[in-house]
């Protein structure tokens, strides 16, 4: 089924469709909670309820690159694209 939907994103020239699992998820959240500002997010009970709860804010943060989260998770990049998807939420 996964090929089929890669191969019809091909052919619409769509980016791939990615899976994004639970343990994802929850690896990025428990990286992310070693920033400051991640940290202030999750303490705001608006925030917090977004992150929990919100699949698209779930689903942004699972679809973060997990080997750069570990190496350099103090990225300007990953708190603009977060909030970015709570804004929108």
């Amino acid at each position: 089924m996964k090929f089929l939907m890669d191969l019809m994103s091909v052919i619409t020239f769509s980016p791939p469709i990615t899976d994004v699992t639970e343990e994802d998820i929850c690896e990025n959240i428990r990286h992310l909670k070693k920033n400051e500002w991640f940290q202030r997010d999750l303490s705001h009970a608006d925030f917090r309820k977004l992150i929990v709860s919100n699949k698209d804010v779930r689903f942004a943060i699972g679809k973060l690159n997990t080997k750069r989260l570990k190496r350099n998770p103090y990225k300007y990049k990953y708190q603009r694209k977060i909030q970015k998807v709570m804004c929108k939420a």
